[in-house]
């Protein structure tokens, strides 16, 4: 099989008509591309080489085929679909503006609008309605609904094969009783992700990847309840939508908040002029900006946007081009990945006995920042990658931190050996073991000074207590004084300055660092070290219950209490209640010492009129959560229950800033707020 610059050199030399043998080497490259990202989690290039090299087959006559042919065993079928307009996919563009554009194989908007637009012109049609969404990055399949019961989920598939995954989707219904095809994209939340990731002790590298990885496996159906069906595009057997038509159908089936609506906008009657669509453009490049830059901030993976001209006698005009429509394009966020090669490894010991490792590699630059190394989840990630030195690796950049390294199956790294795991604790020299799962390694010495410090340093750290040096803290628990968390705050003078390179200043220092802190009972329950139980979760807790009401309950009603309260699982309740029984004796000297109680801070906010508000076109997520601490409730979509909308522009093109306004007009009472307005409105001064 080629090789990606193999296949650049054999399509950049070649003539304007392509050999059967160029073609067949290039299909059998994309196939196999296309297969290992949709079926499995190990890549072949990545997406931009896959895109480069696309672009340039298409332009000299290439056909690519869409989707992937699924994998042996996976339930595969011959597909037929009833709608063939739900199985298409986009045209990509990678540019707003084609001034832009820098690369000779990537595409801008404004050309492919422009284009469209001298077509319509020609035709007669002199205004276009335009619409922009997300582009989710999922898995698409297209489903059947009889009398509102699903009677067929199909993959897109290959060449005719493809996965029913009908028994997947099997409970999924919809309040329609017409006989619909419906295009979704599935897609899994980054919450359930990391419930996933955490409870089934698997490795994927994204949402996307373990959507691919699940759907196809046979015990599919038992990760339905995790996965989110994203309804895109609507064709009915009884009769003809407009695209319009198509949205009040998903609104009325699956709500005003379906994530379809999150931030879509539609612009109508937009003049066939240059310096209408510039002004089209322009909007579209502040959300482009906006979202490239804070997409990991939304609760699901995107990777772009759509754009789409949503008249249906233009769409008509438009058509298709080997199932992709014209009328419609993919704006792709630039990539967030780099290939590079793996130059050594190293290990750390967290505070709990687990040895971490992490992996160097030639540096590579995301935003200006070079990185050069990134921690592996576990040592079963560790076993998975089989990484060497020398392999090759794609590094994928996420929430501002470098988050994952995938092992790319190329022919360099099959000649590669697995670099051997240490079997030494980095810090105390003593044996390595491993868990019977063959999950984690840890320090097998009991008196490791590694643990004890880690846990304190740790602790120092979620308490947002700043000052003590690691090297100082090991100097410290070196001379004997400080073994535990409670030893941090009965630090005595004489003995700390004694220290050889600590002295008087540096001991005067940490004990009034450590006497002047006078902490939240949520940060100290936050501050405990409790598996997936982070600080900002130990505050939503402490806003229904204070540590001492839990410590007075039996562990039947903790574990009760806590699942209550929105947002927490079963497991984590039992992690909580573990951890406070675990640390009983340091919570109880804690406690003992001056604190506040964040609930009482919380009942005090929590009074008035309580208002149900939405948000859109801007984020704050610090606004957010004041407002929810005053009683208020944030939704994701305006309806007849909406109380206030907030947004930067009262004249912007929203949806649902123009559903605020249909609402206005029928007299419900709904006001609509400038940001500054609403920050005034509810006294936020920040």
């Amino acid at each position: 099989m080629l090789s990606v610059n193999d296949a650049y050199k054999l399509l950049i030399n070649a003539q304007r008509e392509l050999s059967t043998n160029i073609i067949s080497q290039i299909d059998e490259l994309l196939e196999k591309a296309s297969e290992a990202y949709y079926n499995t989690d190990k890549l072949i290039m990545t997406d931009e080489e896959f895109d480069k090299i696309v672009y340039i087959y298409k332009a000299k006559g290439g056909i690519v085929k869409v989707g992937a042919k699924p994998t042996a065993g996976k339930g595969i079928v011959g597909v037929k679909h009833r709608f063939r307009e739900l199985v298409g996919t986009l045209d990509k563009t990678n540019y707003v503006f084609e001034a832009h554009v820098t690369d000779a194989t990537k595409k801008s908007v404004e050309k492919w609008l422009m284009t469209n637009a001298n077509l319509l012109y020609k035709q007669g049609i002199r205004k276009i309605s335009l619409a922009i969404s997300f582009k989710f990055d999922g898995n698409s399949i297209s489903a059947e609904y009889v009398d509102g019961k699903n009677v067929s989920s199909l993959t897109r598939g290959q060449d005719g094969q493809g996965m029913d995954l009908t028994h997947v989707f099997k409970d999924h219904t919809i309040s329609s009783h017409e006989n619909v095809g419906i295009k979704y994209e599935v897609i899994i939340s980054w919450e359930n992700y990391k419930k996933l990731m955490e409870d089934l002790s698997v490795s994927y590298a994204n949402p996307r990847s373990l959507v691919s990885g699940k759907l196809g496996d046979d015990n599919a159906y038992d990760y339905y309840k995790y996965m989110t069906l994203v309804p895109l595009w609507v064709k009915s057997e009884e009769r003809e939508m407009t695209r319009m038509e198509e949205l009040e159908f998903i609104e009325e089936n699956f709500g005003e908040d379906n994530d379809l609506f999150l931030d879509m906008r539609v612009y109508e009657d937009i003049d066939i002029s240059k310096a209408s669509i510039k002004h089209f453009l322009t909007e579209l490049y502040q959300m482009y900006t906006k979202y490239a830059k804070e997409r990991d901030q939304l609760p699901f993976m995107i990777d772009g946007l759509v754009i789409e001209i949503m008249d249906t006698e233009s769409r008509k005009v438009l058509g298709y081009v080997n199932d992709e429509p014209n009328w419609a394009t993919a704006l792709k966020f630039p990539y967030m990945e780099k290939k590079t090669k793996v130059t050594g490894f190293d290990y750390t010991l967290g505070d709990s006995g687990i040895i971490t490792s992490r992996v160097w590699f030639e540096p590579v630059e995301f935003n200006g920042t070079k990185h050069e190394k990134q921690s592996l989840q576990n040592f079963k990630r560790y076993e998975e990658l089989a990484l060497g030195i020398g392999s090759d690796i794609l590094v994928q950049y996420r929430n501002d931190t470098l988050t994952y390294v995938v092992p790319l199956d190329t022919e360099n790294n099959r000649s590669i050996q697995p670099h051997p795991y240490t079997s030494e604790c980095p810090v105390c020299g003593g044996e390595v073991g491993i868990t019977e799962t063959r999950t984690f390694a840890f320090c097998n010495n009991p008196v490791c000074e590694g643990k004890a410090v880690g846990r304190i340093q740790n602790y120092l750290i979620k308490m947002d207590i700043k000052g003590f040096k690691e090297s100082t803290l090991g100097k410290i628990h070196e001379a004997g004084y400080l073994n535990s968390i409670i030893d941090l705050y009965n630090l005595d003078f004489d003995k700390v300055s004694a220290i050889e390179g600590l002295g008087e200043i540096t001991a005067m220092s940490l004990i009034g660092t450590m006497q002047s802190k006078v902490p939240y009972d949520y940060e100290i329950l936050g501050a405990l070290g409790i598996p997936s139980f982070s600080t900002s979760k130990a505050k939503e807790l402490c806003t229904v219950f204070t540590i001492n009401d839990l410590m007075d309950m039996s562990a039947v009603e903790v574990t009760s209490s806590i699942i209550s309260v929105e947002g927490f699982s079963d497991k984590t309740a039992k992690y909580i209640l573990n951890g406070i029984n675990e640390n009983w004796e340091l919570l109880q000297f804690l406690l003992g010492r001056e604190h506040m109680i964040y609930k009482e801070y919380a009942d005090k906010l929590n009074t008035g009129e309580k208002y149900k508000i939405v948000f859109t076109d801007f984020r704050d997520e610090a606004l957010q959560y004041y407002v929810e601490m005053l009683g208020h409730k944030v939704t994701s979509s305006v309806s007849g229950k909406t109380n206030i909308l907030v947004c930067p522009n009262v004249n912007g093109s929203t949806v649902k800033l123009a559903k605020a306004k249909d609402f206005q007009a029928k007299g419900t009472g709904i006001q609509i707020m400038t940001v500054e307005e609403f920050k005034e409105f509810v006294g936020y001064d920040k």
